[in-house]
């Protein structure tokens, strides 16, 4: 799961990520619309409307703004039936785009609380590599399963917000996490799978001498060191 990165997304993420980016963009869009049809209704028969283009669309969009967010104080108001038709409208599709910035706010939010298991992460998109058995495991839980090529397009997913969270070996992730303090570990432990050291059957001789090379590692302490270095304290 990414935790955070350079100040401009943390900021977006702290607002709740690209749906609300595009909520608000769309709340924008709108005003400007509605601003520029005002200004043009309004521009030869209101004085708060008398201005040049510029000042006068933005005028426009102040309008918009306040009567949206409904704290206007009515100093700035349409006098002709079109535009007063135009704020009228207005006043009604407010609602429904406060709502659905509401609900992009709420949304963005829920996806942002902590993970504590998979369940947490139910019908969101959830990455891993194609072939590997984060990948098969995600086919039985109740997420939207992406597969990736490889961990790189996962982690590109992941920082465009296409994914919540991407699901690997738990030695993979500790030593990605611990290489980019941007992202981190959520949850527990889902499934315990061991690794091991392939030889050919009948060279024992190079099975032991792996076995005994493993041991001293661990009485000396340098396994553990190693643990440390390549994934963190744990």
């Amino acid at each position: 799961m990414q935790q955070q990165g350079a100040p401009l997304s943390q900021l977006i993420r702290y607002l709740g990520g690209r749906e609300v980016i595009w909520a608000i963009s769309r709340i924008g869009l709108c005003s400007l619309i509605v601003g520029g049809l005002v200004w043009l209704l309004e521009r030869d028969h209101n004085p708060h409307f008398k201005h040049d283009s510029i000042r006068g669309i933005g005028q426009g969009i102040w309008f918009a703004i306040v009567t949206l967010g409904t704290f206007g104080y009515g100093d700035v108001t349409p006098v002709r039936f079109a535009g007063r038709v135009i704020a009228a409208l207005w006043m009604a599709v407010s609602f429904f785009i406060l709502a659905d910035f509401i609900s992009a706010m709420t949304a963005a939010r829920q996806q942002t609380l902590t993970i504590a298991g998979i369940q947490d992460l139910a019908g969101q998109p959830v990455g891993a590599t194609q072939g590997t058995t984060a990948a098969a495991f995600l086919k039985t839980q109740p997420v939207e399963a992406s597969e990736f090529s490889n961990f790189e397009q996962s982690v590109t997913a992941l920082q465009a917000g296409e994914i919540s969270a991407i699901l690997l070996d738990r030695p993979a992730a500790e030593y990605f996490v611990s290489r980019n303090p941007n992202y981190q570990m959520a949850g527990e432990r889902l499934n315990l799978e061991y690794y091991g050291i392939a030889v050919r059957e009948e060279n024992q001789a190079l099975l032991e001498k792996i076995n005994r090379a493993i041991l001293i590692l661990q009485e000396q302490g340098k396994l553990e060191y190693l643990n440390e270095k390549w994934f963190g304290k744990q």
